[in-house]
């Protein structure tokens, strides 16, 4: 895993000026590049948390008003040791994240016996969380 005193910006190989484009396109890149779906299976686990990894700096910096907030937070602290994504939306990120990566080693155990897309799986857990919400 990455150091805290790694930023987001270093994780997505980034300058702090960089534009929403550029932002994208390195997320994409990297993206690709640790997919835990691609990546061989002797590089399965650290493949999943570098992903998660980039997946929570493209999050945070392709966001306006959660990159102001963070670019705020590393002038005054000089690490992303202390940020935390509840503080902004009650988002409770970490437990989203260990779930999501319980979800594709399951995934990854029992490929054959399921037969749904990963974006069809996603959709329809999102549909049954907006059911239980609204009940």
């Amino acid at each position: 895993m990455l150091s805290d005193t790694q930023t987001f910006y270093e994780v997505l190989g980034l300058a702090k000026d960089v534009a929403l484009p550029d932002i994208k396109t390195a997320y994409r890149q990297m993206a690709r590049r640790y997919h835990p779906d691609v990546c061989p299976p002797e590089e399965l686990e650290e493949n999943t948390k570098r992903f998660i990894e980039v997946q929570e700096a493209y999050e945070t910096l392709s966001d306006s008003r959660r990159r102001a907030m963070y670019d705020a937070q590393i002038l005054n602290f000089g690490s992303r040791k202390l940020w935390n994504l509840n503080d902004m939306d009650g988002v409770h990120w970490k437990r989203q994240w260990e779930d999501q990566l319980s979800g594709l080693q399951y995934r990854n155990a029992t490929r054959d016996a399921d037969s749904d897309s990963w974006g069809a799986r996603m959709r329809r857990n999102m549909q049954e969380q907006q059911c239980q919400s609204t009940s």
